[in-house]
């Protein structure tokens, strides 16, 4: 799973070098420095994490640098590609066209029946906050980010992402948090400040 977790977030890398590739954007050294800054903090951050177990999956790994190329496009085409389309109107589109996609898969699969009767208030809760907490607001906010700041910045400074999940599962779970994992945060809001200092 770590592998897998550190193979997903070259994403960033992989933008900057599109980017640069297609003409998009310029890179320079402390955009270049702070990119590969955070996704060394985003290394020791999973690598510091406890249960990830240190089986090498081919496959997995393989499908999660699919991924990551799957986020790239994702991350450009929303900034170049439909940039001229509003942020909640593509946010709306993003988030519901996977939603139709994965109730496709979950009835074919025989997973989808869900229950009314078993569905409790509190469930329901959980589902909208889930919805609107973990998947609409970050979506909103990142895609803003990608428009404001463009997005080789915004996705460097995403990488915080495995840090902000450690300190939580520290908080919510007492998941033990080692200075291996403080270190590659410490290197990931680094990398954020400078991304963000102007010339």
């Amino acid at each position: 799973m770590l592998i897998a977790l550190v193979c997903f977030y070259i994403y960033p890398v992989l933008i900057g070098a599109v980017s640069v590739a297609l003409g998009l954007e310029r890179m320079d050294a402390r955009r270049g420095g702070a990119l590969i800054a955070a996704f060394i903090g985003c290394v020791l951050v999973v690598l510091g994490g406890e249960g990830g177990g240190g089986d090498v999956a081919i496959v997995g790994a393989v499908l999660a640098v699919a991924a990551a190329i799957g986020q790239t496009v994702y991350v450009l085409a929303s900034r170049y590609g439909f940039g001229s389309v509003p942020t909640p109107e593509t946010a709306a589109v993003l988030n519901l066209g996977p939603a139709a996609v994965l109730l496709v898969l979950a009835l074919l699969t025989g997973n989808g029946s869900v229950d009314p009767a078993n569905v409790s208030g509190q469930l329901a809760l959980i589902f909208v906050v889930g919805a609107v907490v973990g998947q609409t607001i970050p979506m909103l906010l990142y895609l803003t980010g990608v428009r404001t700041i463009g997005p080789v910045d915004t996705s460097a400074i995403a990488l915080i992402e495995p840090f902000a999940g450690a300190v939580v599962a520290l908080i919510v779970i007492g998941q033990p948090f080692g200075l291996l994992q403080l270190a590659g945060g410490a290197l990931v809001a680094g990398s954020a400040l400078l991304v963000q200092q102007r010339r």
